[in-house]
């Protein structure tokens, strides 16, 4: 799954057309003239994510084949028009979808149709605008952090030992809303995160709990000290930036080459 979702985010490109892909299909299946372009362009697109999710083994498995059922579910009523139109060479009757056949049921319908899109439309742009607010106005947690030093004290006594599932390996953030820890044991932790850096305090809060407030301080070659206490223990945290160049976001694009570059 991380190895598909890394090299599916690499290409910012083709995560565009996929995703223009998916909304023309579901922009087409709101109107009843575009409806038979729509459900093939849904289903060829979400039966392509089915099979990544099925051989990447992606956990969401159930939602996709449901997606690709509902679009067959919808290419029911005119799937002998539609074999016709790519395999026979005689005339072909344009297929209708059945609906309301009275005018009145057919203009409301219309009706909560562009309500539903509208609204739809501006939730999707709100959300994509505020991510990508998130993205243009970094913080200084963006980036990839190695730690060097951590201490834990708890009840004023200083541990010798940190368990592995509590000591720090590194800290990760590509916006300005989440930031994940890697743990010792190879364990990830997500938090969401709220950077004040007029007072120099970073919240951290896992799902269902409250922020745990953490001061921090910058040293002259960028190393960030992190202090303060976080789930009933007090950490203090040393934090030096990755100077590592990867590969996969330093590599530009090449028409052409004279080797595949495999590595």
């Amino acid at each position: 799954m991380g190895l598909m979702w890394t090299f599916m985010g690499y290409s910012k490109g083709y995560t565009m057309f996929v995703g223009w892909l998916e909304f023309l299909g579901g922009l087409f299946l709101v109107f009843r003239k575009t409806t038979i372009l729509g459900v093939l362009m849904t289903f060829g697109v979400m039966l392509n994510i089915f099979m990544l999710n099925v051989f990447y083994d992606v956990p969401v498995k159930l939602l996709s084949v449901h997606m690709v059922l509902m679009s067959l579910f919808l290419l029911y009523p005119v799937i002998k028009e539609v074999i016709g139109f790519f395999f026979s060479r005689g005339e072909v009757v344009r297929g209708r979808m059945p609906f309301f056949d009275y005018k009145k049921a057919s203009n409301f319908m219309l009706i909560i149709k562009v309500g539903l899109l509208v609204v739809t439309m501006i939730r999707m742009v709100h959300g994509n605008y505020t991510t990508y607010l998130s993205r243009i106005h970094p913080n200084i947690f963006i980036g990839k952090y190695n730690v060097t030093e951590q201490k834990y004290i708890k009840d004023t006594i200083e541990l010798d030992s940190i368990p592995d599932y509590k000591k720090w390996k590194s800290v990760s953030s590509h916006s300005s809303r989440y930031l994940s820890v890697e743990h010792s044991d190879t364990e990830n932790t997500w938090y969401e995160i709220e950077v004040d850096e007029a007072t120099h305090y970073i919240g951290l809060k896992r799902r269902g709990s409250r922020y745990q407030k953490l001061s921090y301080t910058t040293d002259e070659t960028g190393v960030i000290i992190l202090n303060g206490n976080f789930y009933n223990d007090s950490i203090s945290v040393k934090l030096k930036k990755s100077d590592k160049s990867y590969l996969l976001r330093s590599r530009k694009f090449h028409w052409m080459q004279e080797y595949p570059f495999n590595k």
